[in-house]
């Protein structure tokens, strides 16, 4: 493995072990729901989505056009999750009940919005391979044109 992608590995898992630490020291007493749990695994699936977003990326020249609006909202989804799962570890509500709609409904928008996102993109990508194809007719077609028209003897014809 490329030292490159070892700082990359490294750099990805800070936030796992920060987190994990600070859960497991500072994880409120256990109830008999066990509803720290819940937001939890939200908060970490939520990192693992974030982490995955550059697979969703379309390759080809306009990449990076096509990734910063997923980037943005798989890092509002992730900062959404975090505070909020935050605050229901904080809090250690009895219920769970509450924890699993909140964030359902956080998963539920993003993923929404995601899959909007998804699908712009490849509007967008069969758009810009149209208008190629379409600009390269027309100049094929005006190529064309020119070679008849060098033909043409007649000034006034032509």
């Amino acid at each position: 493995m490329k030292r490159i992608n070892w700082y990359w590995l490294i750099l990805n898992s800070i936030f796992f072990i920060v987190f994990n630490v600070f859960f497991f020291t500072l994880k409120p007493t256990p109830n008999k729901y066990n509803s720290a749990w819940i937001p939890y695994g939200f908060i970490n699936f939520a990192y693992i989505l974030l982490l995955a977003t550059p697979l969703f990326v379309r390759k080809g020249k306009f990449s990076a056009d096509y990734g910063r609006p997923l980037f943005l909202i798989s890092s509002l989804h992730f900062l959404a999750v975090l505070i909020i799962g935050s605050i229901f570890i904080g809090t250690n509500n009895n219920t769970s009940t509450s924890s699993w709609l909140t964030h359902i409904g956080l998963s539920g928008a993003f993923t929404l919005w995601f899959i909007a996102n998804l699908i712009a993109n490849e509007h967008t990508v069969n758009s810009i391979e149209r208008h190629g194809q379409e600009l390269l007719y027309v100049k094929i077609t005006s190529s064309q044109l020119k070679r008849i028209m060098n033909l043409i003897s007649d000034s006034k014809a032509r």
